[in-house]
């Protein structure tokens, strides 16, 4: 962090320096580690097999804001009821959750059957969920749309969604949480 050189000046300032980070590259992305005490990193992320024999690939990105505080993202996968009461109704009953479980969408419905475990050491930093998903219509279930997900929480800002479909095969979305602002 500290400036070496200057190209027009004899003499670098000692006031020329930058903090730095500790940071590594995993699953083809770049991280940086930031520990609110300057502490250094205690654990590091599980690399994924498929990611570094170049069989999975990069296929593009999202960014969501969501105004929540950073720890809320990991308790969700320890809360399995959840799944049930707020990702049940279809996508076409909202988001206003005073709608969502009304009569008028009952006919499309996610059925989850959940699970969730911590991960033994050296990987106490992690824990899974495995999720067992299928979707219903008019109370059938159809088949092509199951789908098996492990969501796997590693420290509190990284989730692994590991999906495994009949049609579409297996897959991960790489999930990062970055706090932007503090939550008052």
């Amino acid at each position: 962090g500290k400036c070496v050189r200057i190209p027009y000046a004899e003499k670098v300032p000692d006031f020329a320096r930058i903090r730095t980070w500790t940071s590594c590259e995993v699953n083809g992305m770049v991280l940086v580690w930031y520990h609110c005490d300057g502490l250094d990193p205690a654990w590091s992320l599980p690399e994924i097999e498929e990611i570094c024999r170049g069989e999975w690939v990069y296929r593009g990105r999202t960014e969501h804001f969501i105004n929540a505080h950073i720890e809320e993202i990991p308790e969700n996968a320890a809360d399995i009821a959840h799944l049930a009461h707020l990702h049940t109704p279809g996508i076409v009953s909202g988001t206003d959750l005073r709608y969502t479980n009304s009569k008028t969408w009952e006919f499309l419905r996610h059925d989850w059957k959940v699970d969730w475990m911590p991960e033994p050491e050296p990987n106490r930093h992690c824990s899974q969920m495995l999720v067992k998903h299928s979707l219903t219509v008019f109370g059938r279930r159809w088949p092509l749309l199951d789908l098996d997900v492990v969501a796997r929480q590693v420290g509190p800002g990284v989730v692994y969604l590991t999906f495994d479909h009949s049609f579409l095969g297996r897959g991960v979305i790489l999930q990062g949480v970055t706090p932007v602002e503090p939550v008052l």
